[in-house]
């Protein structure tokens, strides 16, 4: 679901008439019943990692506008309408717009772009992705006209395409993936608890046993004089009745490593990316069978979910009767091998052409054949 806004009549009956009050992500926050903030969310490694990894299997992918031909078959327009070729008008380039575009539906719940400037026709000739953190929606039912604003100021809805994160039945738009998890603020739990182990520990490093009973004065002198023997890296020579023992308690003995490492796993399958991919082990270590599998299970399970959208959002902006359609080989991209070997099997069982399977390759065409008609 993507949403290209376009003025409407106001309405006479609203949401609120009919279903009472919609779902309202900010009202959870004022409410404090929600932590969840991307700026903290950034601050965990597994959700930094996952986030890059969604952004750019999307942004790494060509995308073009094409309208239908001949035969069913797909044209591709040219010259390609600007809204495609460069999205940005403040000079963005169209990976990185891409990025910026996937990294605001995935941690602040939507991404939502502005029209910098329309053709003759309507149509947004860029779109630029706004600040995250300085859009803000209200009444955002279907049932209702959606009031946004930007940097504290009301903007028109009519010049903004909004592209959500995750979507809520009954909402306008979108939240963040991690948002009502609770996995963030457990991620930041966690991080504080290991910071304050290895900085503020109550277990002590070490410790001098007397065979003689000692008051608090006697025994702070002793640890003084250990201490400045070792400080300076001087032989430390315990005195009869002293013995000294070294303290090694490990992090892991209360459930800190496990807890860290259970919190990324989860937080990667909330953001859709196989723990494994960002370095979570979680079970058998992977083949080289099973990373082309899991790379096809985000192709499927991911990826295309992401290419849908984006395909329906890019549609709604470009002249019709055009649509836009992403190009997901690469992505699926397997060794030399294998390709040729594929190659050589559509070749010989005659649905691929060589010229076909060159140009997946990025080579240009064969000559046509001296004295006689082009290569089939």
């Amino acid at each position: 679901m993507s949403l290209l806004f376009r003025p409407r009549e106001s309405r006479s009956i609203s949401y609120q008439d009919i279903f009472g009050r919609g779902y309202d992500v900010d009202a959870d926050r004022r409410s404090g019943s929600s932590t969840y903030s991307a700026n903290d969310a950034l601050c965990l490694s597994a959700v930094a990692a996952c986030v890059e990894l969604r952004a750019n299997y999307v942004s790494q992918l060509p995308f073009d506008a094409y309208r239908d031909g001949p035969s069913g078959s797909s044209v591709k327009v040219s010259p390609q309408p600007t809204v495609i070729t460069r999205p940005s008008a403040r000079g963005v380039t169209r990976s990185a717009w891409m990025k910026q575009a996937q990294y605001a539906r995935l941690l602040w719940g939507n991404a939502t772009l502005v029209v910098g400037s329309r053709d003759g026709a309507g149509y947004p000739k860029s779109l630029d992705v706004l600040p995250p953190w300085e859009v803000s929606f209200s009444n955002t039912s279907v049932l209702e006209r959606l009031q946004v604003t930007v940097a504290g100021q009301p903007f028109d809805p009519a010049d903004l395409v909004i592209v959500p994160g995750q979507v809520r039945p009954g909402c306008t738009v979108g939240v963040a993936p991690l948002a009502a998890s609770g996995l963030v603020d457990l991620g930041k739990r966690a991080q504080e608890f290991g910071r304050n182990w290895f900085t503020n520990g109550a277990v002590p490093s070490s410790i001098v046993y007397s065979d003689k009973e000692m008051d608090s004065t006697e025994a702070d002198a002793i640890v003084k004089t250990i201490q400045s023997k070792w400080r300076n890296r001087k032989p430390a020579v315990l005195g009869s009745g002293l013995r000294f023992e070294k303290v090694s308690v490990a992090a892991n003995e209360s459930q800190f490593l496990e807890t860290i490492r259970q919190n990324q796993a989860e937080i990667a399958i909330v953001l859709g990316i196989a723990p494994e991919a960002i370095g979570v082990s979680v079970g058998a270590s992977n083949t080289y069978a099973n990373r082309e599998q899991n790379a096809q299970q985000v192709m499927l399970n991911t990826v295309n979910n992401d290419l849908l959208l984006w395909q329906e959002t890019l549609f709604e902006v470009v002249p019709k009767p055009q649509f836009v359609r992403f190009s997901t080989g690469g992505f699926l991209r397997s060794d030399l091998k294998s390709r040729y070997e594929s190659y050589q099997i559509g070749i010989t069982a005659g649905f691929l052409q060589q010229d076909e399977a060159r140009a997946w390759e990025d080579l240009p065409p064969l000559p046509p054949t001296q004295g006689g008609p082009p290569d089939a």
